[in-house]
This record gives C-alpha cells, structure tokens and sequence, in this order.
C-alpha cells in the first residue's frame, strides 16, 4: 500500500513548529496560502478541549505552474497540505504526498511532484533536532 503522508515529529510544541515551519517554508521560496487552527474551531463549536492541531495550504508558485502546465488536472491536488499536531511535548509535522495522489487519480508516474516533496520533506526534517 503506498504511502499518503511523510511525517517527522519534533520536540517543540505545535506553535513553536508552526512558526519555524513558515520561516523555512518562505526561505524555500514557498508561500503560506491559509491556515486553520483546527483545535480553535472544535472548542468554540463543539466546546471540545482538543490537542492544538494545525492545517496549512502551502504553495510554491514556480512548482504550481510547472505541475498545472503539465497537466492541468494537478490543480486538483493543490495546494500542498501539511498539518501539524499535538504529540506528547513535541508535534507530529505530516505532508500529504501529493505524487501517490497524481499515480492513484491522474495516471501520472508522480517523478514531476517529487522533485516538490522532496524539497518540502527536507524542510519538514528540519523541525526533528529544534
């Protein structure tokens, strides 16, 4: 069964790995497009104490044109979400492969999107020793 996510955990806690994930996110060229605070949303409608738990659309324009010129369809899979959550004192940073999508639901051999998640796994492997 193909992966769907790559994921690292880091020893800081969620709001710290949100701020260092969107400084490195920029320094990479990539862009911030929306965030929801998941945890926010549950408490105020459901009065529910959940674990801080981020959801972020990241896009880095030059790979969005560069996928969607190739097929257009990948706009489908766009923006690259990543989420980060509550994981004992630390946080739990996944990003959806968007490549095993492209094979699974485009008939694409992914090679074109990995070239991006290998650049956003990379920043991810940043969050594990801070």
């Amino acid at each position: 069964m193909p992966m769907l996510d790559y994921t690292v955990t880091s020893p800081m806690d969620p709001d710290k790995a949100f701020g260092a994930l969107s400084q490195r996110l920029r320094e990479k060229g990539y862009v911030l497009l929306s965030y929801v605070e998941m945890h926010t949303i549950l408490r105020k409608n459901f009065n529910s104490d959940f674990k801080p738990y981020y959801i972020l659309n990241v896009c880095k324009p030059q790979a969005a044109m560069e996928l969607m010129t190739y097929n257009e369809s990948m706009g489908m899979l766009l923006p690259c979400k990543i989420t980060i959550s509550q994981s004992g004192t630390g946080s739990r940073v996944s990003l959806v492969l968007v490549s095993e999508m492209e094979k699974a639901h485009l008939g694409g051999d992914g090679s074109l999107v990995r070239k991006y998640e290998r650049e956003l796994e990379e920043i991810l492997d940043g969050l594990r020793g801070n």
